[in-house]
């Protein structure tokens, strides 16, 4: 709406001999091999001293599990509290099904909260969505999946979705963010549509 940069997502690659990896060609080696802890203690890392020297918000996506690492998030949090930086981060919770240790997530959240961090719903709207959870947790924003939006300008039933998945939010005062917004007709459409 502003037509300017608001923040950044900070999002893992491998370069490996010229090549770049996305996550979708790692990750889950990374967990099997039980090395991704590691990446995402680099990626914390790498995000916070980048962010730290710029004023703008950053984003970082975490799954319930790395909520879940007491030692992960307890270094998240004092590297940006040193830092000064806490809240220029918004932590990206990767929507999954089903969401386990409800209590200890919570705790998580709201620890940041209270420290200045802003949480958004990374991909809300593929799959299975969690609603109760707008309800449940103290969210900034959702991030509406880039599947519900990319073809939004040409399908009303997209539009039909997107505008109800932005009308619940909006009943939770929780802000909207279309993901894939690639040309102007959908970026007139999410704006017809009063994403935010």
């Amino acid at each position: 709406k502003t037509e300017s940069i608001e923040k950044y997502e900070c999002l893992m690659r491998v370069s490996l001999d010229g090549k770049v990896y996305t996550p979708d060609k790692f990750l889950d080696i990374a967990k099997k091999t039980k090395i991704y802890p590691k990446l995402t203690y680099k990626m914390i890392e790498k995000a916070i001293e980048k962010f730290s020297k710029t004023g703008y918000e950053f984003s970082i996506n975490l799954c319930i599990e790395d909520l879940l690492q007491k030692d992960m998030m307890n270094f998240l949090f004092e590297y940006a509290s040193e830092r000064g930086i806490m809240e220029k981060i918004v932590l990206e919770i990767v929507e999954s099904e089903e969401m386990q240790n409800y209590d200890e997530v919570l705790s998580t959240i709201l620890r940041f909260k209270n420290g200045g961090a802003k949480i958004a719903i990374d991909d809300f709207g593929s799959g299975y969505s969690n609603f109760h959870l707008l309800s449940r947790l103290d969210i900034d924003f959702i991030k509406i999946d880039g599947s519900l939006i990319k073809n939004i300008h040409q399908s009303k039933d997209l539009e039909i979705i997107v505008k109800t998945i932005s009308n619940i939010a909006k009943e939770f005062n929780i802000k909207t963010v279309a993901e894939f917004v690639a040309n102007e007709d959908i970026y007139n459409k999410v704006k017809e549509l009063n994403i935010d």
